[in-house]
């Protein structure tokens, strides 16, 4: 398995949104969790499909613990999660 060494992501301006019209970057090594209310309150928009969760997931514990998890076993463990939720709503990811 190959591990890119890369840790910053460009982040595109959102035109349409008065908050985000500049140019921003990520730094994966610095991740926050931020509650989605707060996020939806400053006006801010954020998305994930199941694919750049699983991705992101991966990414933080190599990047934490230096662990080299498979994206497969990130998956298994998210498919768990979707089919313990009962407050989800879909669509499941075609390997959930």
């Amino acid at each position: 398995m190959t591990v890119a060494y890369a840790k910053r992501a460009y982040l595109g301006p959102v035109p349409y949104s008065p908050t985000h019209n500049v140019e921003s970057f990520i730094d994966y090594t610095q991740t926050v969790w931020v509650n989605f209310q707060e996020l939806r309150d400053a006006g801010r928009i954020a998305a994930l499909d199941h694919d750049a969760r699983a991705c992101l997931i991966r990414r933080e514990i190599y990047y934490k613990y230096r662990w080299k998890v498979p994206l497969s076993q990130i998956q298994a463990l998210e498919k768990i999660r979707i089919d313990d939720d009962p407050q989800y709503q879909g669509p499941k990811p075609s390997w959930a």
